[in-house]
């Protein structure tokens, strides 16, 4: 055999080589572009789309797995988002109509100052509710970005209560509301003042709100196992057994526990928020209600 031939037929083998190679690449990486292409499709619209792996290799699989783990994850978010923003408006849209109404009827002729006093003590009703529901809002969106920090102190639970409850009295004085306070002398407690106080403040306003007029509010307070535990009871529960747990879902409130006085609705912000809240402080939040009507907030924190 020539040189020549010989380098000829190195050749042909080298190309028949890089043919084969270049087939088994161009198999090889068919999968990954099937894949580029089906993620390609898939937008903020179509988040509900899945890829496929029928024909990817096992290390692919595995990936494919993972993102479509990854996109059932960001389908449910928007799916919140969605929702957050239709609750929102709905939310809104009867306090505003109840506002505008308020402001219209005052406008329709002269009134004796009293009845424009009237309307503008219903009319400010409204906007601290509604101001109320924003700020909620905003903490539990701060909270699911985790933009909340704990600023740790030491105080007195006790006397956080006793302060807290100061501003709720009133409120359940003209209800008729019989009120009773199990403390102890005291409970040092380690943690975020404001945070606690919104805690309290949330709990107290959704017993005094809730219970029934005439009807009775217990708060109870001890230590145990090194934990200070808060028990929030009252009269008049509507919410059935079956739906205790749902009162942590945003804007959840059932259809027995709304009310349409303006200065009595609630927008079921309250309680998620504490929950958060007091996952945030460490401790641990759970509802409980009975067919006698009587609903509880029992609340676990580390001193």
């Amino acid at each position: 055999m020539s040189l020549a031939a010989g380098a000829r037929g190195s050749t042909d083998a080298a190309l028949v080589s890089v043919g084969v190679l270049s087939w088994c690449v161009g198999r090889g990486l068919k999968p990954l572009g099937h894949l580029a292409a089906e993620i390609a499709a898939i937008g903020e619209t179509n988040l509900a789309s899945r890829l496929t792996a029928d024909d990817a290799p096992g290390e692919l699989s595995q990936i494919i797995t993972r993102l479509n783990d990854l996109l059932a994850r960001l389908e449910a978010a928007f799916a919140r988002e969605k929702g957050l923003t239709a609750d929102v408006a709905h939310e809104l849209r009867t306090p505003l109509a109840g506002l505008r109404s308020t402001l219209e009827v005052s406008l329709l002729k002269e009134r004796a100052a009293e009845r424009y006093r009237e309307a503008m003590d219903k009319s400010l009703a409204i906007c601290l509710q509604m101001q109320r529901m924003v700020e909620n809002l905003l903490e539990l969106a701060r909270a699911d970005a985790s933009q909340l920090e704990v600023e740790n102190e030491s105080l007195d639970l006790v006397t956080l209560l006793r302060e807290c409850w100061t501003a709720f009295a009133g409120r359940a004085t003209e209800r008729r509301l019989e009120v009773t306070l199990q403390l102890p002398e005291s409970c040092p407690l380690a943690t975020d003042r404001t945070k606690a106080c919104l805690i309290l403040n949330n709990i107290f306003d959704n017993a005094v709100t809730y219970a029934n007029t005439g009807g009775k509010i217990t708060i109870a307070l001890h230590s145990e196992n090194g934990q200070a535990n808060l028990r929030v009871e009252n009269t008049g529960s509507r919410i059935a057994e079956t739906d205790a747990e749902r009162v942590f879902d945003r804007f959840w409130r059932g259809d027995a526990a709304r009310t349409a006085d303006a200065n009595e609705r609630r927008y079921g912000l309250g309680l998620p928020l504490c929950r958060k809240l007091i996952t945030l402080l460490g401790g641990s939040v759970s509802v409980s209600t009975t067919g006698g009507g009587t609903f509880a907030v029992s609340i676990i924190l580390s001193p």
